[in-house]
């Protein structure tokens, strides 16, 4: 099992394994599980919302990038001004089989997930929501043909009149 040298007075950390359609969330304190088990939720805000509300006091929630299936555990978390932090999985992965864990359940990547909150608490970064000026938007790439350079067989594009 996975032990926390470091102790923190106080600290509440959650860790977050995202599917989907739910989330496993596992709640420590001081580096210890609060209770036994794990809290599986669905993976929509009002659900989300109102379970955090129900935890009390969070200091961090630490979740894996999941490829958008996080972004409502990140609004939820934003509205209620918890600091969320989103962990690259390659990280977490070795800093859960570093402390000797193989196996690979929601149970124990939650519980990992909240140490790893536990364990780098001050040095990781907190998740914001991108401001409009700095949202990326999906604009279709169309190169011309000068940026092609010379087609499939050997010829230049032809250029048109001058």
């Amino acid at each position: 099992m996975i032990q926390n040298k470091e102790k923190v007075e106080g600290r509440i950390i959650i860790g977050a394994d995202v599917a989907k359609a739910s989330i496993v969330l596992k709640q420590l304190r001081d580096g210890r599980p609060v209770c036994a088990g794990v809290q599986t939720i669905p993976n929509k805000v009002a659900d989300i919302t109102k379970a955090l509300i129900d935890l009390g006091q969070i200091d961090l929630i630490v979740c894996e990038v999941t490829g958008g299936y996080e972004r409502q555990l990140l609004e939820a978390a934003t509205k209620l001004s918890i600091p969320i932090h989103r962990a690259d999985g390659a990280r977490v992965k070795a800093f859960i089989t570093s402390h000797g864990v193989r196996a690979k359940t929601d149970a124990i990547d939650a519980y990992g997930l909240a140490l790893y909150g536990q364990d780098r608490f001050h040095s990781l970064q907190r998740w914001t929501p991108a401001g409009p000026k700095t949202r990326r938007t999906s604009i279709p790439y169309q190169a011309s043909p000068s940026a092609l350079g010379s087609t499939y067989d050997g010829h230049q594009p032809q250029q048109g009149p001058q």
